[in-house]
């Protein structure tokens, strides 16, 4: 994630009144305000001024987007709708189901099994922790229509409580839950494991964190991933260090803060 010396773009030309506020009520002196105050403009520039020069660029930039969105849920809210831009309950999930009813049904009677199972109180069979392949290779389901685990399989304390709390009936419940399984597998190098080198279950990571926040960075965790909160912009910024630029940034703040 971009650590911000200077604004991605000036101060004075941001348009979110979030910004404005955020600027005008803080100091240029200190580093911590001076640095969440230039994600935002982040935010701003990616909403309204970025284009993708390559394949490349565009996944890192995904990666930074929903990162932040997660960092920063409400934030990053707020600076989008000021702009008129899509927020994170606007997230979509592309992909329709090509499978056979009888598959569909098969698919649907093993994992209520495995639902059921935890919601009794079984113990995590580690035996039957092996991928059921990645989304990818799931093509005939819709994403997150079943779990990448077993629910039976899983060991984080976290998801197996969303299970017990839910019915495996309620398929709004049930495909939140199995976005956790992925973040949980995910974590566990399953990625890793079936995708070398490849940025977009990075991607999707990140997206799902900017979904769930506060679930995300939790099953995270008891998958042994820092927390968000070791992520998120800390004032350990150095000093701009040239005296010309110092001025002009400093300057283009209180410009800003009049906005």
């Amino acid at each position: 994630m971009p650590a911000y010396r200077h604004p991605p773009k000036p101060y004075d030309e941001a348009t979110s009144q979030f910004i404005c506020e955020q600027i005008q009520a803080g100091a240029f002196e200190d580093p911590a305000t001076r640095r969440y105050v230039h994600v935002l403009l982040w935010i701003e520039h990616d909403a309204i001024d970025y284009e993708p020069t390559n394949g490349l660029s565009a996944f890192a930039h995904d990666v930074c987007r929903y990162r932040y969105a997660a960092l920063f849920p409400a934030a990053y809210d707020r600076v989008r709708s000021d702009l008129g831009c899509s927020t994170r309950a606007d997230i979509t999930w592309d992909r329709t189901s090509t499978a056979s009813g009888r598959d569909l049904a098969e698919a649907l009677d093993r994992h209520e099994a495995e639902w059921a199972r935890v919601q009794q109180g079984a113990a995590p069979d580690r035996s039957a922790q092996q991928s059921l392949c990645e989304f990818d290779r799931r093509k005939p389901f819709a994403r997150f229509r079943f779990p990448v685990l077993p629910y039976d399989s899983i060991p984080a304390p976290f998801i197996r409580r969303q299970i017990r709390l839910g019915s495996f009936e309620d398929r709004v419940h049930r495909r939140y839950v199995n976005k956790l399984v992925w973040v949980w597998w995910y974590e566990q190098q399953g990625c890793k494991a079936h995708y070398p080198g490849r940025l977009g279950p990075a991607v999707r990571l990140w997206k799902l964190a900017a979904e769930q926040p506060a679930s995300v960075d939790t099953v995270r965790q008891e998958a042994g991933a820092d927390g968000f909160s070791t992520l998120a912009v800390t004032p350990g910024a150095k000093p701009v260090a040239d005296a010309s630029t110092r001025r002009q940034l400093e300057r283009a703040w209180h410009q800003a803060a009049g906005c």
